[in-house]
């Protein structure tokens, strides 16, 4: 018989552990990077899409809100009808873009820290409560709050509403309801800075919360009026211009020289928004202000619209601008006359 041979070792020896283990820390690494760059892109994906729903929401709210403005006109009071020291009806709302300082013929002041680069007002039929009638003040404008976290910029934007009723048992006018006030030359003025800050504070104090916040992660809001070809008003019926401000009670001159006597809505309005989604402004500092107000107030034209627009979104700080996005609509009044 021959002699059996001794049973062979299948160990694996030393260098060959090594190089297993060298591949799988290769694999893991690897694993890992894509892991990483997939969560990236949902990131941006998700981001993305949280800008465009909500892009595209406020702005179709805005557009719907606008659509309601109404300019009623406002009965002069009896005695002085019939004295015959008083026309039979006079202006009583407005619809205001921009409109500062205190022009006689407006009852308004919209104050420069609301326009970023504009704010816009009205009045419209559409009351939460009607006890007192259905006509209700509405707006809105942006604000930047620094106050409620210090070192941290938070870009909101604002819906202002002042119904004729506290509450539907009211059986009194709420007092910051001023657009039928009589008293003086020209009455009371309805939109102040003061009563603006009044319905639409800010304030870090969580039993007060911010009422006038409409959405949060809006940079700008921009307004220009429009005559039936589309093209910018820039004249009043005096023939001044006015630029991106646009009222009611001064009447328009427009794109073909029709005079368009007050009191008058725009037969069409454009708007914009800038925004930011919700990681992005994360980074938003209130250093970043000065950067963006200084391309605002540079905006003072309707004609340059949209070369305004686009070079403030350019000249955002770098680490705001990969998370903006604008989104813009263009709505009639159908009550334009």
């Amino acid at each position: 018989m021959k002699p059996r041979r001794p049973a062979t070792s299948s160990a694996f020896t030393l260098v060959e552990i090594l190089v297993a283990v060298t591949i799988l820390s290769v694999l893991v690494a690897l694993l890992a990077s894509i892991m990483g760059s997939v969560q990236q892109m949902w990131l941006q994906i998700d981001a993305q899409n949280q800008r465009q729903a909500n892009g595209r929401l406020l702005i179709s709210f805005i557009a719907n809100e606008l659509q309601t403005a109404a300019i009623p006109r406002l009965p002069a009071p009896a005695a002085l009808i019939n004295s015959g020291t008083a026309p039979i009806d006079t202006p009583g709302l407005q619809f205001v873009v921009n409109v500062s300082g205190d022009d006689s013929n407006s009852r308004v002041t919209i104050d420069r820290q609301f326009l970023r680069p504009h704010a816009i007002f009205w009045q419209a039929p559409a009351a939460a409560t009607k006890t007192l009638g259905n006509v209700t003040e509405l707006g809105y404008f942006v604000r930047w709050d620094t106050d409620t976290k210090p070192g941290r910029l938070l870009a909101q934007l604002c819906r202002f509403q002042i119904d004729p009723a506290d509450s539907p048992a009211a059986t009194e006018t709420d007092t910051n309801y001023l657009i039928y006030e009589t008293s003086g030359t020209r009455g009371e003025k309805w939109l102040t800075a003061e009563l603006i800050n009044e319905v639409a504070p800010g304030s870090a104090d969580l039993d007060k919360n911010y009422k006038g916040v409409f959405a949060d992660n809006v940079l700008a809001l921009w307004i220009r009026c429009l005559d039936t070809d589309g093209e910018p008003i820039t004249r009043d019926i005096a023939g001044r211009a006015t630029g991106y401000a646009f009222d009611s009670n001064w009447g328009f001159i427009d794109s073909r020289d029709r005079r368009h006597p007050a009191p008058c809505l725009p037969p069409m309005v454009e708007i914009a928004i800038v925004t930011v989604d919700s990681r992005t402004a994360l980074r938003l500092t209130d250093s970043d202000r000065a950067d963006m107000q200084s391309y605002l107030d540079a905006a003072d034209n309707p004609r340059f619209f949209w070369r305004d627009l686009n070079n403030f979104v350019e000249h955002l700080p770098p680490h705001l601008k990969s998370g903006a996005r604008v989104f813009s609509t263009v709505t009639k009044l159908p009550n334009a006359n």
